[in-house]
């Protein structure tokens, strides 16, 4: 026989590779070459392969071997093609086979394969048995578990998740939630396949990351315990997701020590504040743990802490509601003024419990340490005295504030001996921008210039001084030597 391309003759191969019949399978086979070269025809190929598809589909593992001897072996698309074809109708042998010569040339195509998905449809759990041994393929378990559960295979539905289990772990119920397998969960759920620390895990990450709908759906699958609503209710206040503490709370099952304990541990003003206005009766004790952690500055377990804006906004919240005990008032700003806390400061600066001498203190320090925003927010409060801003005033032209001074400079407080004084305090304390600011915004006398040339210690502003005094152009100005060391007028 000659003609390769007859339909008679591929279909009878292909029917012999079907039935199992070797010999015919052997005797046709030589009819697929070149009467004048003797070479297998190109087309020949191609029927060769539905033969080896129809006996994977059979289950005749040995024709299978026989005529894969005729292709390429860098054929992969003809290997993959007997594993799904064996998987699909359930040989075991074949699927073995398959995977033998799939994964001995490492082809990373096997992400494709439809092996496990056409096993599953049929029922196959052998095969899907061995498919899922780990280490020898790579699948997308949640688009298979999710086919599982529509073909109603639970067995093999059940197979798949325990593998989905220790690949993804506590993840795996969010995982899928998330993925929108919500069939696939209920369907876990209905059946008790799904460990309840497992689905706990995902109930409480869910919460963290305020989904409040997903939430919801685990709900109506399966009911948590009050310990586990606590825990989600934590997690979302510590994340600042007052969505999902308003859905749990509604759900009546967050206890009032949790309340409590989000209360006094939250950084977030929305936290707190919703906090207050749900609980009734909220203790005092509580109300003291939540002041004091919103100004806590410092580390824990290796990690920072700074008030912010939001911790600014707890205290004022507080404060505006006169909850905080007066001495919790004083103590807290008291140390915040040591530590220069301008947030916190700023929080409760407004508390009718506030000590006023110690808003004076506190703008003295801000006004020293070069606190800007501080300083111009309280400049003009009843409580801060003209003794207090020259004494801030003096403490910023000593610390080089350049700022500071231009702000407090023209304020009623500030008298032309106080400015004349900063002079020279500048120069003796070698704060070059102060000097230069303070010297710019007037004429000042001789005497005042000359004394503080005759305390300063740096070169540069001793040169800066000269030019001001202009002593070697300048005749009449009272010489330097008839000040001492220290600045005095000898006379």
């Amino acid at each position: 026989m000659d003609q390769v391309e007859s339909t008679v003759l591929k279909e009878a191969f292909v029917a012999a590779a079907r039935e199992d019949h070797l010999e015919v399978v052997r005797t046709l086979r030589l009819e697929f070459r070149s009467s004048r070269t003797g070479r297998r025809e190109y087309e020949a190929g191609v029927i060769v392969k539905d033969a080896i598809v129809a006996a994977a589909r059979a289950g005749h593992l040995a024709i299978v071997k026989y005529l894969l001897k005729d292709l390429p072996e860098r054929d992969f698309g003809i290997r993959w093609r007997i594993l799904d074809e064996g998987a699909a109708h359930g040989h075991l042998r074949v699927v073995e086979f398959g995977a033998e010569l799939t994964t001995q040339f490492r082809d990373l195509t096997h992400e494709y394969s439809d092996a496990l998905r056409r096993a599953t449809s049929g029922g196959h759990l052998e095969v899907v048995k061995y498919l899922l041994k780990p280490g020898k393929f790579t699948w997308r378990y949640l688009n298979a578990l999710e086919h599982a559960v529509a073909v109603k295979q639970r067995a093999i539905a059940e197979l798949i998740y325990r593998r989905l289990e220790q690949q993804c772990g506590c993840d795996i119920v969010l995982d899928l939630v998330e993925s929108g397998k919500f069939q696939v969960v209920r369907f876990l759920c209905s059946n008790d396949l799904v460990d309840t620390k497992l689905f706990e895990a995902a109930f409480i990450k869910a919460a963290s990351l305020g989904s409040v709908d997903v939430l919801e759906f685990l709900l109506k699958c399966k009911g948590v315990s009050s310990e586990v609503s606590d825990k989600a209710f934590v997690r979302a206040a510590s994340a600042g997701i007052v969505t999902t503490m308003e859905f749990l709370y509604g759900k009546g099952q967050v206890s009032r020590e949790a309340l409590l304990a989000t209360f006094e541990s939250s950084r977030s003003a929305a936290v707190v504040e919703f906090v207050y206005d749900e609980v009734e009766g909220l203790p005092v004790e509580s109300v003291c743990l939540a002041v004091e952690n919103a100004a806590f500055c410092g580390s824990i377990n290796g990690v920072d802490y700074c008030p912010g804006e939001d911790q600014c906004k707890i205290l004022q919240f507080l404060s505006n509601r006169e909850c905080i005990p007066p001495e919790i008032v004083n103590k807290v700003f008291t140390e915040a003024t040591q530590s220069l806390q301008p947030v916190v400061l700023m929080g409760l600066s407004h508390d009718k419990a506030l000590e006023s001498e110690l808003i004076g203190d506190a703008f003295v320090r801000a006004a020293e340490s070069g606190c800007l925003e501080l300083v111009a927010a309280w400049l003009g409060l009843p409580c801060i005295s003209g003794d207090v801003v020259i004494a801030a005033f003096n403490s910023a032209t000593a610390c080089d504030r350049r700022d500071i001074v231009a702000i407090l400079f023209d304020v009623p407080g500030t008298k032309r001996s106080v400015q004349e004084q900063a002079v020279v305090t500048a120069a003796r304390c070698s704060c070059a921008r102060v000097l230069k600011y303070i010297c710019d915004r007037g004429d000042w006398p001789v005497e005042v210039l000359e004394k503080a040339r005759g305390l300063a210690h740096s070169k540069k502003i001793k040169k800066f001084l000269d030019k001001k005094l202009n002593l070697r152009s300048e005749p009449g100005n009272t010489p330097i030597s008839r000040f001492d060391k220290d600045g005095s007028f000898v006379g």
